[in-house]
């Protein structure tokens, strides 16, 4: 039908909260990255990405070699200039 706008909905997740252990682990594997960062490793990363416009969001993964671990912003930045915040990680694998 001409002249009709369609209007969708967007699914949205809630963040989940890590466990203690969970919390654990991913900085175990915070402090090799800062160990190793000279090597510049190729890391997946699975992140929250917050809605702009809801409450909610999306759980997105990335995948690149890690350039800088940003202490002042407190996030992970890749060689392509993405920027990941550490409170937004659910998983970091390399």
């Amino acid at each position: 039908m001409a002249g009709r706008g369609v209007m969708t909905a967007c699914l949205t997740d809630e963040q989940v909260e890590l466990a203690d252990e969970d919390n654990e682990i991913l900085n175990q594997k915070m402090a090799y990255l800062r160990e190793n960062l000279h090597e510049h490793p190729l890391v997946t990363i699975t992140y929250f990405e917050e809605d702009g416009r809801k409450t909610g969001g999306a759980y997105k993964t990335i995948e690149g070699q890690l350039q800088n671990i940003n202490d002042y912003n407190m996030s992970l930045v890749l060689k392509t200039g993405e920027t990941v915040f550490l409170k937004s990680i659910f998983d970091i694998q390399y």
